[in-house]
């Protein structure tokens, strides 16, 4: 499978290269609604894997480019971390009838898509993270490195801006 990331849109596209991908965006395309979640059901990075149920039906997504590799690797983080348990299907895409169009989650301030996971992890775009009242409050928070204590918005879950440094310098990962 092709996966190509769509940063404006906020969207993945998924594009089948072989018989066996064409069997992933058929099944997907035949019994989801859209909008409805394709649910994550687990990895199995030897194979280079994500798997989703749709109806009990175990659907095997399958990588085979580096490229692809770290373009699944941002999709299940944006799943594990977010709250939608999956990916959401957005429909078939138009241009390419072997493929479909996804994403990790969408906004609960404008329902913009996302795709990265410290917007899925909070379900607030990175627009509205801009324009929230911010109200800092001590706790856990995740960053570029995993999880780590520090002053973050209770509201976007962003951390506070003098913060954002003392995550990147090193700042003792829990």
């Amino acid at each position: 499978m092709k996966l190509t990331i769509n940063e404006s849109a906020g969207t993945i596209t998924l594009t089948a290269v072989n018989d066996e991908d064409r069997v992933f965006i058929e099944a997907v395309a035949a019994r989801t609604a859209l909008l409805n979640v394709l649910k994550y059901d687990g990895r199995d990075s030897r194979i280079n894997a994500l798997f989703f149920k749709i109806d009990e039906n175990r659907l095997t997504l399958r990588t085979e480019t580096d490229a692809d590799r770290q373009v699944m690797g941002v999709v299940r983080d944006a799943i594990f971390y977010g709250h939608t348990g999956g990916l959401i299907y957005l429909g078939l895409n138009v241009e390419d009838p072997d493929s479909i169009i996804v994403t990790c989650g969408r906004c609960k301030g404008c329902g913009r898509n996302l795709i990265h996971r410290h917007e899925t992890a909070s379900e607030i775009c990175d627009d509205c993270a801009t324009r929230c009242h911010h109200h800092y409050v001590q706790g856990h928070i995740l960053s570029h490195k995993g999880l780590a204590e520090g002053l973050y918005c209770k509201y976007c879950m962003r951390a506070k801006p003098d913060q954002q440094l003392a995550f990147q310098k090193g700042m003792q990962v829990l």
